[in-house]
Formats: structure tokens, C-alpha cells, sequence
């Protein structure tokens, strides 16, 4: 009996690290590919802040011509009546772009993700996430390459799940 035992937990453990290495193969790829970057651990707590000559309309007949399938998202536009782009990812995320405001020629833009569940701590599929930013970020730098990009860490809360 002792045997079985011992046996289920070397087995557990390591399908744990066989997940574990194929994860990391799976980003090590993508970074290669250029379809992902080297990013902070928690970049989903942060928003991206995009001040460009980019135009709403231009940024989103862009995203319209994206297929995003590193992300696998639904996409809605115009949202609440705003120019306002939402990401809703199978993976139990969402991501916003809204175009927060115009002075001049200078549009200014924010990305986030207003939403996100967790499995161990981490959102489910942060690959996907960081692949939905990357692709962001090079359609605003395609557009303008004199894109800026502020990185601001948002105020986060949590709702925590014991059953």
C-alpha cells in the first residue's frame, strides 16, 4: 500500500514539472518569434499608456485586420458608446483599450485588463496576455513609430475563493 502511494506522488510530481518544462518551451518560442516580450511577472496589474498621432479609427481598422491567434479573443468595438476596445479571451480575461483623450494631433490611449482569474496565484494563460500587449504595442508603434509608452502599476483588488 505504501508503494502506491509513493508511486501516485512521484507521478503527480512529475506530470507537475512536465507541464512545467513544456510551459517554458512554449514562452521560450514565442519570445524567439517575436510574439511575445520579456516582461515584469505581474505586468497584468499594470496599464499601458500610449500617447501617439494615431487615431482611433486608425488603431481600430487595425485591430480589425488582426487575427490576435496567440490570444484567442473575442473582439467588441465602440464599447458603452466609447471609443473603446474590448479583448474578451476564452482564458477567462479581458483587456480594454480606450482612447482617453485628444489634444492637437496627440491622442492618448490606455490598455489594461480590467479582469483576470487566477489558478495558483497566476491568470490563466499569461502567454496569451503578454502576446494581446505585444501585439498592441507593434500596431501603435506601425502606425507611429514616435509612439511613447508609460507603464503606470494600477491599484488592484482581489477577491479570494476558499471553496
Amino acid at each position: 500500500m505504501t508503494w502506491i502511494i509513493i508511486l501516485f506522488i512521484v507521478a503527480v510530481i512529475g506530470i507537475g514539472i512536465a507541464v512545467g518544462v513544456s510551459n517554458a518551451k512554449k514562452t521560450d518560442q514565442m519570445a524567439r518569434e517575436g510574439r511575445i516580450i520579456q516582461r515584469q511577472m505581474t505586468f497584468w496589474e499594470s496599464a499601458e499608456y500610449f500617447t501617439t498621432t494615431a487615431t482611433y479609427e486608425q488603431v481600430k481598422a487595425v485591430v480589425k485586420n488582426n487575427h490576435f491567434s496567440d490570444s484567442y479573443v473575442d473582439i467588441y468595438y465602440n464599447v458603452e458608446g466609447k471609443q473603446a476596445i474590448v479583448f474578451k479571451s476564452n482564458h477567462s480575461w479581458n483587456a480594454e483599450l480606450d482612447c482617453l483623450e485628444t489634444q492637437g494631433d496627440k491622442n492618448k490611449f490606455k490598455l489594461y485588463f480590467p479582469v483576470w482569474k487566477t489558478h495558483r496565484g497566476m491568470p490563466y494563460d499569461v502567454n496569451s496576455m503578454n502576446a494581446l500587449v505585444t501585439s498592441i504595442e507593434k500596431i501603435f508603434l506601425n502606425l507611429d513609430p514616435s509612439t511613447i509608452v508609460e507603464n503606470r502599476r494600477m491599484e488592484v483588488s482581489t477577491k479570494t475563493k476558499f471553496f
